[in-house]
Parts: structure tokens; sequence; C-alpha cells
């Protein structure tokens, strides 16, 4: 049995700024020195137009925010261009003296359907602020991915880069403004971190009850295990928080009963888009609580010793 700390819900955007008037998504914890983290999160403004702002905690006393983002720290495009209505922050990359930002850019369709594919912005002085590399996706739709691609993940592999991503394969239309999706999650490989080609291989796959597969992150537990968390929707329930092992990083076996043992508490009956990292022995897993973190956001932790003992 498992037994994870709860941190509850440690912030919830609700009108601090004009740009941060609902929503805590998608968050990117950004490791500043100590127990020092900076959150960042996509937040939606007064024409609901997601755009990444920040929070920054003491991890060890979460719910005393000690900075709050007064401007976003990346905004939407032009009109007309992939990230004009939407971005959603992905994973944080740190390049030499720089911090690379793949985030998703959204462009809405009509009767509720939208695209996303992944862009990349470039900080220099320390995250403060991003600019982008491109004002066009660095990875979007292709051959292996039909639909859509988002909630990038990258980490070095073999002398260059893979990336981890939610992969759209296909939508059921249920009404004139309603549908379902299918995801899973794939992989693409870059030499450089900028072009990006699709090693059509799936890592987590939907079954006939699962799908809306989302958000992977992976944490190297030991030697001979990496961790992958991730969300996931199983029979039109809300989302829950999913878990893959695997030892070589492309075979993964799913052990999402990991978090059967998680209370639910009122603003995180669905527990969507984790980011999960290692810090001082533990594993921590943040995430965004209800309609897609709009009561906000909160963590997980459990010590790795007793995390590895599940296996």
């Amino acid at each position: 049995m498992i037994n994870w700390n709860i941190s509850g819900c440690i912030f919830k955007a609700q009108g601090q700024f004009p740009f941060m008037q609902s929503h805590t998504a998608m968050c990117i914890p950004l490791h500043l020195h100590d127990d020092i983290f900076r959150i960042y999160f996509s937040t939606r403004g007064e024409r609901n137009n997601p755009q990444v702002g920040f929070i920054e905690i003491d991890i060890n006393e979460p719910s005393k925010i000690l900075k709050i983002s007064d401007k976003p720290v990346l905004e939407n495009g032009p009109e007309g261009h992939f990230d004009f209505n939407g971005l959603y922050s992905g994973c944080i990359v740190k390049r030499e003296n720089e911090l690379w930002m793949y985030y998703s850019g959204r462009t809405n369709l009509e009767n509720g359907m939208y695209q996303v594919e992944v862009g990349l912005a470039i900080s220099n002085d320390g995250g403060l602020t991003f600019k982008k590399y491109s004002n066009s996706p660095i990875y979007g739709r292709n051959i292996n991915d039909p639909w859509l691609v988002s909630t990038p993940h990258v980490i070095p592999y073999n002398d260059g880069w893979r990336m981890y991503y939610l992969s759209g394969r296909k939508v059921k239309r249920t009404s004139n403004v309603d549908y379902s999706s299918f995801y899973d999650v794939r992989s693409a490989f870059s030499k450089d971190g900028l072009k990006w080609t699709s090693e059509n291989m799936i890592h987590i796959p939907i079954d006939n009850e699962t799908t809306y597969i989302a958000a992977p992150t992976i944490s190297k537990l030991n030697s001979n295990t990496n961790l992958m968390t991730f969300s996931y929707i199983k029979q039109d329930n809300d989302y829950q928080l999913g878990a893959a092992v695997s030892g070589n990083l492309a075979n993964w076996k799913i052990i999402n009963e990991i978090f059967n043992t998680v209370e639910i508490e009122l603003w995180d009956t669905s527990k969507a888009y984790p980011n999960s990292f290692i810090h001082n022995g533990k594993l921590y897993v943040f995430y965004c609580g209800n309609t897609y973190g709009k009561e906000g956001l909160g963590f997980l932790d459990i010590e790795i010793e007793k995390l590895e003992s599940f296996f």
C-alpha cells in the first residue's frame, strides 16, 4: 500500500491580474534554489485565452505563495497563428545559460473543435520572460499524428532529444458542439531540439476503456527504473492520475494502481495534466484540479524508497 502525502489546493487563479482570471493548468515546476520552486501554469484572461504565468513557493510550505507573476511570461501569438487562441505550458529544458520552454499552441475551429501543435520559447533571464523561437510550430500534425500534438515532455536521449507527447488520433462527434477525443502517448526524436521527426512509436496506448491520455512526464527513480506519470479518462469518468514504468524508455508497464490510495477532496475529484519530478529523495506529482484546473493546483509526494518497494 502506498501512502501519498497530499498538499491540498495550494493556489487558485481568480482574478489576481487581468490575464489570470481563472484556471491553473499544465504545471511546470522549475527548481530555483534550495526548496524554492517556480510553478508555471496556463491561466485564462478576459477573453478566455490561455497564457503562461507562474507562482513561486517553498515546497515545504506550499500554501504560502512567495511570488505571483503580474503579467504573462508567454503570450498568445498574432491572429491567425497557431497559438492565437491559447497556449499551454509543457516542459522546460535547461540548455547552457538558456531555458527552453516547449509549449502547446491552440487554434479554435468551428463547433467546438480545435487544433494544437508544439511551439518553442527561450528565456535568457532565468525564466522571468520567454521569447518565441518561431511564430510557427516546431512540431505539428504529420502522417503519424493526424489530428493534434500537445503536452510535450522533452528529455536527453541517444546524443539528442526525445519528445513524449499526447497524439490526437481521432474525434468522435456526439453532437453539434460535443465530441469524444482519442489520445495516446507517442514520441519524436531530434538531434538539436529544433527539428523533430516522429518515431511512430506508441508508449501508452488507447484501449477499449481508456483514452484522453495526456501530459506524460518522466522521472528516473534509479539506474534501472524510469517512472512516467500522465492523466487519462476511463469510461467517461473524470481525469485520473496514471503511471507506467520502463527500463528502456520505450516499453512501458502501466501501474495506475499506485494512485489508488490517493484521497479525493472537493476541489480535485478530477486530477489532470500531472508533472512529476524528484527533489531531496522524494517524488513530487503536481496536477490541476476540477475543470482542467479551474479549481486550482496541488501536488502529491512520497519518499522514493517507499515507492520503489511497490515495484
